[in-house]
């Protein structure tokens, strides 16, 4: 699944954010994205880590920022509670 998924963000790129699998774990992604125009993060970069459970897609990704933006605190997890 995760393949197919990144295949097609390959073809289509969603903008301000993409996903880079980790060589030895595709489990494992880094994800840079940039702060959209007309945001209190505009012309920022920001790097995050996408942890997927093995039993991806039916449980959702962890998500760790690893660059302070003010908003996330780094390395640790976002909760969407």
């Amino acid at each position: 699944q995760l393949t197919k998924e990144y295949m097609g963000m390959q073809r289509e790129p969603p903008p301000f954010v993409w996903a880079v699998p980790d060589e030895k774990n595709i489990l494992i992604c880094t994800s840079p994205c940039r702060g959209p125009p007309d945001s209190p993060y505009e012309g920022g970069e920001y790097h995050g880590v996408l942890l997927f459970p093995s039993e991806y897609p039916f449980k959702p990704p962890g998500i760790k920022m690893v660059t302070p933006s003010g908003r996330f605190q780094p390395d640790r997890k976002i909760c969407f509670s």
